[in-house]
């Protein structure tokens, strides 16, 4: 016999009269930085990072709607690039539903920190989730519907879960998730399962993405359709004065109809930064090795003798100089061999207001 609990939870909830809008939230995030590295052909410069709006909204009693928007630079001036735009009802903590273009439930960091510098402890978001369009190999973004929510295991420990279903990769690397919703792209699923402990600020957890890229035609880069399996890892603790992250990712690529030819592209990082009154010390490894054996038919890159690694240590001290502006020094290295590499120190300004 089927429970009709659901059905007649959401029933009520739409029956009720219509709660007011609450007035938008509105928080808008910039930074600065200027740099100086050994790189060849790289000289010491300033640099405007994103403008970011993010406004959020209660609508009635159980819908949220939220958007992000980055005003990036490039080369002739600013692009427009909307991040994220959802609308999420939620029933209770044990399911809010929710649609529209959103951070994947990949790792913890995605979720937790928005794309602006002055929410972020360094300089740079982690290689492994970098954004798509500047070399991430983790689709960091989706379009489409997702369920969440907590189930209690204890007092003091809960399961957490995130189910997405979303439009997949582009033929095409560098770009983003299908945003047009064409019937023939492909589509992918992603679970998220992790086991928080609130009180003790640690989280732990894992998450499976399946999805098919479909077919390119460009010459340099041609490909049928390709299956896409990212597994994933993590561990998050923070609790003052820790902030502790590491994350490892394992994603395979099988291009169908060539053998079952499978490339393997391992990512990861490592961060931990600590509290002392207004000064946050931190450090973080970085690393992403492209498969040896093959060259991976998406990104092209790998093979026997190929530059199949990417790998940096960052160090630097974030200081917040007021409420809503942080200054931070950083220092990052980039290896090209063991005793060789490209040195890089910033200095970043990053505000809220």
């Amino acid at each position: 016999m089927r429970h009709p609990t659901f059905a007649l939870a959401l029933a009520a909830s739409l029956a009720v009269p219509f709660a007011a809008t609450a007035d938008p939230t509105i928080s808008l995030f910039a930074d600065v930085s200027g740099g100086v590295t050994d790189t060849p052909g790289s000289p010491a410069a300033f640099g405007l990072g994103d403008f970011t709006l993010f406004a959020t909204s209660q609508i009635g009693e159980h819908f949220d709607t939220l958007g992000e928007v980055l005003f990036e630079v490039g080369p002739t001036g600013f692009n427009f690039d909307v991040e994220r735009v959802q609308l999420r009802y939620s029933l209770n903590d044990r399911l809010r539903i929710g649609a529209g273009r959103f951070y994947s439930h990949v790792g913890y960091y995605n979720v937790a920190f928005q794309h602006a510098a002055y929410l972020e402890t360094t300089v740079r978001t982690p290689l492994a989730i970098e954004d798509e369009d500047n070399g991430g190999t983790i689709p960091v973004h989706s379009l489409g519907v997702f369920a969440e929510g907590f189930l209690p295991l204890s007092h003091s420990a809960r399961l957490a879960y995130a189910l997405d279903v979303t439009n997949g990769r582009p033929a095409e690397p560098g770009g983003l998730t299908d945003v047009v919703g064409a019937l023939s792209a492909g589509k992918a699923a992603n679970l998220q399962l992790s086991i928080q402990l609130p009180n003790l600020g640690l989280r732990f957890g894992g998450n499976a993405l399946y999805g098919r890229i479909p077919p390119s035609t460009v010459p340099a880069t041609a490909h049928g359709w390709m299956g896409e399996l990212i597994a994933g890892l993590f561990v998050a603790y923070t609790h003052a004065p820790v902030e502790l992250f590491a994350e490892q990712y394992v994603l395979w690529h099988d291009t169908h109809g060539t053998g079952g030819q499978t490339s393997v592209i391992l990512s990861g990082f490592a961060h931990l930064a600590l509290r002392f009154g207004v000064v946050r010390p931190y450090i973080r490894g970085d690393y992403r090795r492209f498969d040896p054996t093959y060259i991976d038919p998406y990104y092209r890159r790998g093979g026997a003798g190929g530059d199949n690694l990417d790998l940096m240590g960052t160090t630097g001290v974030a200081l917040d100089l007021a409420e809503g502006v942080v200054l931070k020094l950083e220092y990052e290295h980039r290896f090209q061999g063991l005793l060789s590499g490209a040195n890089t120190v910033t200095v970043q300004v990053a505000w809220r207001f």
